[in-house]
């Protein structure tokens, strides 16, 4: 990426060619280029470095240019305005008597030749300096106020070991960065109006520094001194768990600097609920802008078909976490969520995301995560890959040029050549609409094409000449500003020619922009889902898009020169379990110092969200029994104490692991069944399902009784209840299910197989009934832990057979690859082409099979971790290699089967 590499032909399929690479680029247009971290670097690039270096040292003779050698290219000489530069990053060592601060000395290869600067952080005096220039509305006095604040929350976190380590106790620098986002937040606060002369008027010596302001006099509002104070704890102690003591200091401290009471900074820290409000089109009932505490974010206009909302209870817990997320949006501050597994970390951003029209694209990271995951690299891609992402990009200009009412019938058209693979006939129509006629003799020039445009499809019947003329005037200014986009499209429709159409659809190795570069530049959000997981390298890779609200990406490894242009919409979000959790690490703290990062608690640990969550997911099933909501809350309180004291163990003898993740699973299974079985029978059915066939045999005593209690309260005659066989599901035959137990489970496409062979003893006939359950929905993946021979396997193979489902069975092993699961790409044995062959559990998801992982604790953990997404509720799956999102058939089931982990070699 340095030097340069061979590509593909952008021009000539087929053939190879020589793309300088950045350093090379740099040196011939004489610009100045940085080595960021140096001292992170391998010694190949740092000894491919060092005669460079040395040639720009002192030894450097009058006159003479600096050169390199770059291996089979021969010498490339730099411009004469050729720099070179390189930064590290070390904390002090140590102080001297002046306070001066003594960093170490650089270690790496060749670091004699360079002549080093030291760069102290700025002091107070600068960095009042520096935010003045920034923010003119607080130069003064109130940046003071705000500068003694931080001071104070300084002194907090230095005195607090446990404050300054957060929830995992590692330490988490607050330094000018966090003072930078905290100003910035404060600065949108204030009122247009305000200004240095209203807020010193009444402060005696404001023109001097000596003199400390009152908050109470510079920011005379207590409304505005409240949110100042809500913004203080997001952004230096937001990390923070609720109950942390550091947070009571930061209330009594920090709340009296600005001028409030104890009693109000506590209520603002823990009973305070952030108003929300949700305003909408009343013509079509969208989402035009939503306000939750201060913040109000409006929603992208969208034209398509309403999706459908996800279940989010609104409660205390979540409004505020809603309203800290929706207060780092307006700044493009990178947001960092921390907390247990099933606390809504995911939900609460998809949900906003939702709700604002926001695309938001996933990332779920791994060790096996590459940086060529998120950025791109150079790959074999079929002409399917770009020719779909061409037409997106040609119906949306399409649309902003021309009527699309009028123009139905063509844009289906193109649609239809796509999907076929009618790549000649679709590009054809795609330019014919560049010349804007529908037969034109070929690409005109993207102004008379607009012209032909505004004359032959926007005035079409229009009779006026004044509605004409100012229709004219109208389309020209909006049509002008996309004149580029046309420009661009038309570049990229020709590559698109040369390469797939007269190469006659062979492969080509191109450089495929990955999904974080393609956000990039469309303005989704990004959510890079367990970003701990990720490796050093791979998260090095994001650090630029952290640096500021408008910082980006260099594509380096495409030899790219300048940044990626960042749409102002792009926002990019992060989430990750404390690394006191199993396989879980901490984030570098360079990179952890760059995020806003919060600490999501588990919102069960408030009784009425609780319940709101409850209602949310039956509420409509209840009207009837409002109780049961009651109930279920009551229930799963009770189990959760249990499990919190160890009075229960699961099958391995473990303390089971039950959260929000869990409840809502058994509630959601609730849902879907109640129609069928009613709902005290759906709820017992539910909690049985999530909650007791995790436990071993004695810990299921324990919690069944608990269902009775509460689950089963006010049901006459329980055993008449539990016993009955439900009446067939509404829409459905005979022949169309298969009866096992009291559940009856949708036949698939295959003819049921004879199932003699299999013995039905009673243990057996109760874990398939278990099985049965759990399978009834379709929605949940099922993992059965047993020892071996314990008929794991042959029980789903079983039920798989007798319900005319395909049966699909992984062996797993420390060497297992996930492209087992996805898939690669393979030489075609007709055609001698690259084709990107489905793995196993991509050809089950979309044909709707069953399929087995089989001793899944023996796979690697970072292989197991790229299939999150999948196994969570948003059941989904992304094929890197072709970034294809995969999406479930209805018929589709996941299992896995483990034997107990310590009892057998190689278990985790």
């Amino acid at each position: 990426s340095l030097l340069g590499s061979y590509s593909s032909s952008a021009t000539v399929p087929g053939t190879f060619e020589w793309v300088e690479g950045t350093l090379v680029r740099a040196m011939r247009a004489g610009k100045w280029l940085v080595l960021k971290d140096i001292d992170r670097a391998s010694a190949e690039v740092l000894g491919m470095v060092m005669p460079l270096v040395e040639s720009l040292g002192w030894t450097k003779g009058i006159g003479q240019r600096v050169a390199i050698n770059v291996p089979g290219r021969g010498r490339v000489e730099a411009a004469d305005t050729f720099m070179l530069f390189a930064t590290r990053s070390v904390g002090p060592t140590s102080f001297d008597s002046s306070g001066k601060p003594s960093f170490p000395s650089p270690s790496f290869l060749g670091n004699h030749h360079w002549n080093e600067v030291q760069a102290n952080s700025p002091s107070y005096e600068e960095q009042e300096l520096i935010l003045s220039s920034r923010f003119p509305k607080l130069a003064g006095a109130p940046l003071r106020v705000l500068l003694d604040v931080w001071k104070e929350i300084q002194a907090i976190l230095k005195s607090s070991p446990k404050a300054s380590g957060g929830v995992a106790g590692t330490p988490r620098d607050v330094g000018p960065r966090d003072l930078e986002k905290w100003v910035r937040r404060v600065d949108s606060l204030l009122p247009t109006g305000f200004s240095n002369d209203d807020s010193t008027m009444d402060v005696d010596g404001a023109g001097t520094t000596d003199v400390r302001p009152a908050a109470e006099k510079v920011f005379k509002h207590p409304s505005v001194r409240e949110e100042i104070f809500d913004e203080a704890r997001d952004v230096f102690f937001g990390f923070l768990h609720p109950s942390s003591p550091a947070l009571g200091h930061f209330a009594l401290v920090v709340g009296g600097l600005l001028g409030l009471t104890e009693t109000t900074a506590q209520w603002r820290l823990t009973n305070r609920t952030p108003e929300y409000q949700v305003e909408k089109n009343p013509l079509d009932g969208r989402v035009v802008a939503v306000r939750v505490g201060h913040t109000k974010l409006l929603a992208t206009p969208s034209s398509g078909p309403p999706t459908p909302m996800k279940p989010f209870a609104l409660h205390r817990p979540s409004l505020t976490l809603l309203s800290r997320l929706c207060a780092a949006v307006p700044h493009s501050e990178p947001v960092l969520l921390v907390g247990e597994t099933g606390t809504g970390k995911t939900t609460a951003i998809q949900h906003l995301a939702q709700l604002l029209s926001r695309p938001l694209t996933v990332i779920n990271l791994s060790n096996q995560t590459a940086s060529s995951d998120l950025l791109g690299g150079f790959k074999p891609i079929d002409a399917r890959v770009p020719g779909t992402e061409l037409q997106r990009r040609f119906v949306e200009l399409f649309t902003a040029t021309f009527s699309a009412k009028k123009n139905e019938g063509f844009l289906d058209g193109v649609g239809s050549d796509v999907r076929s693979s009618k790549w000649k006939r679709a590009e054809e129509r795609e330019a014919c609409v560049v010349a804007a006629h529908n037969h034109g003799p070929g690409l005109l020039t993207v102004s008379r094409a607009l012209r032909s445009a505004i004359t032959a499809k926007e005035l079409e019947g229009s009779d006026s000449p004044r509605k004409r003329r100012k229709l004219e005037e109208e389309t020209i200014s909006t049509n002008a500003s996309s004149e580029q986009d046309w420009r661009t499209f038309e570049e990229d429709v020709n590559t698109f020619e040369a390469q797939h159409i007269l190469a006659k659809s062979n492969f080509v190795f191109t450089f495929v922009e990955g999904p974080l570069i393609k956000a990039l530049r469309q303005g989704h959000w990004v959510l890079l889902d367990e970003i701990n997981l990720a490796s050093p390298e791979t998260l090095e890779a994001v650090t630029p898009l952290l640096q500021s609200p408008t910082s980006s990406i260099t594509l380096t490894e495409q030899g790219s020169l300048t940044p990626i242009p960042r749409h102002p919409s792009f926002r990019i979000f992060a989430s990750m379990n404390p690394a006191t959790d199993v396989g879980k690490k901490d984030l570098p703290p360079n990179l952890r110092s760059r995020f806003t990062e919060l600490w999501v608690p588990p919102p069960d640990e408030d009784k009425e969200a609780l319940l709101a969550i409850v209602k949310q997911y039956i509420g409509h099933c209840s009207l009837a029994d409002p109780a049961a909501i009651m109930d279920v809350a009551e229930f799963y309180t009770e189990v959760r104490r249990l499990t919190e004291s160890r009075a229960i163990a699961d099958g391995s003898n473990r303390r089971p692991h039950f959260s929000m993740r869990t409840l809502a699973r058994g509630l959601t299974f609730t849902a879907d069944v109640t129609p069928v079985f009613g709902l005290r029978r759906a709820l017992w059915e539910g909690c049985l399902m999530a909650f007791t066939m995790t436990l071993d045999a004695k810990s299921a005593d324990i919690v069944k009784p608990l269902a009775e209690r509460w689950i089963l309260r006010g049901v006459k005659n329980v055993s008449s209840v539990l016993s009955s066989v439900p009446m067939l599901p509404k829409g459905l035959s005979r022949d169309d299910v298969v009866q096992v137990g009291p559940f009856w489970l949708q036949r698939g496409p295959l003819p049921l197989q004879n199932t003699d062979d299999y013995i039905l003893t009673p243990s057996v006939q109760r874990k398939l009934i278990d099985l049965s359950r759990i399978i009834l929905t379709r929605r949940f993946p099922v993992l059965i832990e047993g020892p071996t021979s314990a008929g794991k396997t042959s029980a789903i193979q079983y039920l798989a057979q007798r319900t005319g489902h395909r049966f699909v069975r992984i062996n797993n092993h420390e060497h297992t690859d996930i492209q087992e699961y996805l898939g690669t790409y393979v030489s075609d044995p007709d055609s001698g082409k690259l084709v990107f062959h489905d793995g196993l559990l991509v050809r089950a998801l979309r044909e709707g099979h069953w399929i087995v992982l089989d001793e899944l604790n023996l796979a690697p953990t970072d292989v197991l971790e790229s299939l999150n997404r999948l196994l969570d509720d948003n059941r989904e799956l992304v094929i890197p290699e072709t970034q294809e999102i995969v999406r479930p058939h209805p018929s589709f089931m996941l299992f896995a089967t483990q034997n107990p982990a310590g009892l057998y070699g190689g278990r985790k």
